[in-house]
């Protein structure tokens, strides 16, 4: 059974969309993405005390900080992480919803507004049930977004992420992570490479993107960032090398004179 991610909005609307963009973002007002202001504050992330189902509170803190490393090295791009410590506590059903609740007219995860970005560590997969629904627990890895947002500043301040316990592997949670922080940072997902990507081969695996929004069969793929992740975090995070570049603009065509999948 194949395993997805989730970010805000809705899985199957991404799959079904006619066009697929390869520099999207999750929120944004009329039309302007938030971003985070990262200079000269890194953005500091928390990470859970408990473990992370058959993964030690330990390695999945050292995954945890080898995925957002990942984004960090990305030279196109200009971003900062660093890890600030640990959560006063286990976060399980019993106190999650003083660190994350679900905005039902978005589908967006959304934070108390105490200036931590946390990385939750669903140990036994409760807290998915709980705010998705019972089936969620067994085929959702993760789940993360901007967790607040200032419209004056155009700033994303705070972010979460949501890690499933009761589906994890030392594999599949490392692309689960680099995945979900790439939607902290405000990525949406992306469409590119579709027919590779769901045609059971894992072996043309490296040209999916990890912002593709379902695990593919190599899950080790998605352990590093293609072309696509790294162009579409310098549309939000442009390096200055990046900013200097030049742009061709215009749409590319089918012969037919449909459009591109992943092309505009």
């Amino acid at each position: 059974m194949r395993k997805w991610f989730a970010a805000a909005g809705s899985l199957l609307s991404v799959l079904i969309q006619s066009h697929g963009w390869a520099a999207g973002f999750l929120d944004h007002k009329d039309g302007t993405p938030y971003t985070w202001k990262i200079f000269p504050n890194p953005i500091t992330y928390l990470v859970d005390q408990g473990g992370l189902g058959t993964i030690s509170n330990a390695e999945a803190t050292n995954i945890v900080d080898t995925a957002f490393t990942k984004w960090k090295n990305v030279t196109v791009a200009t971003t900062d992480f660093v890890n600030g410590g640990s959560l006063s506590e286990d976060v399980n059903i019993s106190n999650y919803l003083d660190y994350v609740t679900l905005d039902s007219s978005t589908g967006a995860l959304r934070t108390p507004g105490n200036g931590q970005t946390a990385v939750i560590f669903d140990d036994t997969g409760e807290i998915f049930e709980a705010l998705f629904g019972q089936t969620q627990g067994g085929k959702t890895l993760g789940f993360s977004s901007p967790g607040a947002l200032d419209d004056n500043t155009m700033a994303i301040t705070e972010g979460v992420a949501l890690l499933n316990g009761k589906i994890a592997s030392s594999t599949r949670t490392a692309a689960t992570m680099t995945h979900e922080f790439g939607h902290m940072l405000n990525l949406a997902h992306v469409q590119f490479n579709m027919e590779e990507a769901l045609d059971s081969d894992a072996g043309n695996d490296y040209v999916i993107p990890t912002m593709f929004p379902i695990l593919v069969d190599d899950a080790a793929q998605f352990e590093s960032l293609e072309l696509d992740d790294q162009f579409s975090l310098a549309m939000l995070y442009p390096s200055a090398q990046f900013a200097q570049r030049g742009k061709i603009t215009g749409r590319i065509l089918r012969r037919d004179g449909s459009g591109v999948r992943a092309a505009r």
